[in-house]
């Protein structure tokens, strides 16, 4: 199994919240990957009685001394800082140390380490934002922020999905049915 990288200092209420979620992933079977400030979110888990075994086998920390908050300037702190929790997770999916990274925090930032860590893939432009939501039916709905894209560009975003037709792309929702 891969493990999925956590920004444990973005967001409302972190860390607490982010702990708390960890660890309810964990008690599922996802391996997840704390990031950030080692000390802070070992407390933290001292708080909540992780003391080793159980769901926290699939849980580690990966120690990064500084966080984005959600009034910092989001591309100003991606070239100025390379040990922030969204920095640090980020290199984590960019060596196949995680699957993916999941954060909370300031979006901008988010947004911006992904295009500096990771890169752009071959033809795309301009990232999106997107979001899974069940539709019911073990179906699930992706919505994505497209408003910058033209419905050429729109269509042309899923058409790696070869399941799917640009006809089945709603445009006033710009959502998908996956």
């Amino acid at each position: 199994m891969t493990a999925i990288a956590l920004d444990a200092m973005g967001g409302d209420d972190a860390p607490r919240a982010t702990v708390e979620g960890a660890l309810e992933a964990a008690a599922a079977g996802v391996e997840v990957v704390l990031v950030g400030d080692s000390e802070v979110l070992g407390r933290e888990l001292n708080r909540l009685g992780v003391r080793g075994g159980g769901a926290q086998a699939n849980v580690r920390i990966v120690h990064a001394p500084d966080q984005v908050a959600m009034g910092d300037h989001a591309a100003r702190e991606v070239r100025r800082q390379r040990e922030t929790s969204l920095y640090v997770g980020m290199e984590l999916v960019k060596s196949g140390d995680a699957s993916a990274l999941v954060s909370m925090g300031n979006t901008g930032a988010a947004m911006a380490t992904a295009l500096v860590v990771l890169g752009r893939l071959k033809g795309v432009e301009r990232p999106a934002l997107g979001a899974v939501i069940p539709a019911g039916d073990g179906q699930v709905l992706f919505f994505a922020d497209l408003s910058v894209l033209s419905w050429q560009e729109m269509t042309a975003a899923v058409a790696f999905m070869p399941t799917r037709k640009p006809a089945e792309i709603r445009p006033e929702a710009a959502a998908l049915v996956l």
